[in-house]
């Protein structure tokens, strides 16, 4: 998940300053008023302003990039990272979110410097070792993703991994050769929660891959039935159809996808 920034602005400092930089300040809250409620256009347009008074505005400038994260544009998210203040760049929520921005353009060994820069301020934080290890995935490299997914599960100790551990966990055992370790691990995670998608996706692609198509239907279906099914869940069943020759099944499933 994003983390968020709190609002570091005091309204004392507000008065005290010049009209030009109360407006800033007006923009800045009411841009951060409108992310707190959800309200993503009107933040859009009032954090906009403030940048119009200062285009270093940390505030607006973190949030912006935000509200870029959300709406899938990283490279747009980075650029606002880059605009803000040279003071509040190093800042662990800043890094945090930089390096979710790197990783969702396929920068991995962005993503993954960013993160070293932020274990330097809190490297008791067991969430970094997991974003280590979702990124180390996507890179391709199993085994160290593997090893930094482990280690988000020490650091936790008696607390529940989150589902995306165990969803990336398979995945990262798959890549690294492992199908057994890939197929317990999800074992693992249905005793967790039973019908996350993910992970009913992630173990019946791993049920499919060693030969047991009938096993991996079970838990494609079960995934669909689910309040958010995935779309990755109706598009295995697709494949699976079309396998079949059930061209008419097949098209169906991919449609809801």
């Amino acid at each position: 998940t994003v983390t968020r920034l709190k609002s570091v602005l005091d309204e004392g400092e507000a008065l005290a300053v010049a009209p030009a930089l109360q407006q800033r300040y007006r923009d800045a809250r009411g841009g951060l008023g409108a992310y707190e409620s959800g309200m993503m256009d009107d933040a859009n347009r009032e954090l906009r302003k403030a940048l119009e008074v200062d285009p270093t505005h940390a505030e607006a400038r973190a949030h912006l990039a935000l509200i870029s994260l959300r709406q899938g544009k990283a490279h747009e998210a980075i650029v606002h990272f880059d605009g803000m203040d040279e003071t509040t760049k190093p800042t662990y929520a800043v890094l945090r979110n930089r390096s979710l921005a790197y990783e969702r353009m396929g920068e991995y060994a962005e993503a993954l410097s960013t993160l070293t820069d932020a274990e330097k301020l809190d490297p008791d934080d067991a969430g970094l070792a997991l974003a280590r290890g979702i990124v180390q995935m996507k890179s391709g490299d199993g085994v160290a993703s593997m090893g930094s997914l482990k280690a988000y599960q020490d650091k936790l100790g008696s607390e529940k991994p989150l589902p995306m551990f165990y969803a990336f966990s398979m995945l990262a055992a798959g890549l690294a050769g492992d199908m057994g370790r890939a197929l317990e691990i999800g074992e693992e995670g249905l005793k967790q929660y039973p019908e996350n998608g993910a992970i009913l996706v992630n173990a019946g692609a791993v049920l499919e891959h060693r030969g047991d198509g009938e096993a991996a239907t079970a838990y494609y279906e079960r995934a669909i039935k689910g309040d958010s099914p995935p779309a990755q869940a109706f598009k295995a069943l697709g494949d699976q159809a079309l396998g079949r020759g059930d061209k008419a099944q097949a098209a169906q499933h991919y449609q809801s996808a």
